[in-house]
């Protein structure tokens, strides 16, 4: 009996490993980044890796019918197209989220 290895194609895994490196790396800034720096620095590495993994998503759309990870993960055209819409709302969200601007407490205010 022996070990098999795991078969990994990580170019099918990339923007998945790119979201997680993006998630790790937002953490670090997080904890180390000063106050005043964060929201930009935040901002900046969000949409970075937002588009970099739409990117990722672009150069694979062609890819046949397969597995990746040991068939864990499916890849073929309705997953390439839910992982590129899921991105594309992704980085419009990230965009509404950012506004620091305090229209929304108007909002409660009389008029006059």
């Amino acid at each position: 009996m022996g070990f098999t290895s795991p078969v990994l194609n990580y170019t099918l895994l990339s923007p998945i490993l790119i979201l997680l490196a993006g998630a790790l790396i937002g953490v670090l800034v997080e904890a180390f980044v000063s106050k005043a720096l964060r929201s930009i620095t935040q901002l900046s590495i969000t949409i970075g890796t937002l588009v970099l993994s739409l990117a990722q998503v672009w150069k694979i759309r062609n890819a046949q019918s397969t597995t990746a990870a040991m068939g864990s993960v499916v890849i073929d055209g309705p997953a390439i197209l839910l992982q590129a819409t899921i991105l594309i709302i992704a980085i419009i969200s990230v965009f509404v989220i950012a506004d620091t601007d305090h229209f929304t407490a108007l909002a409660a205010a009389l008029p006059g």
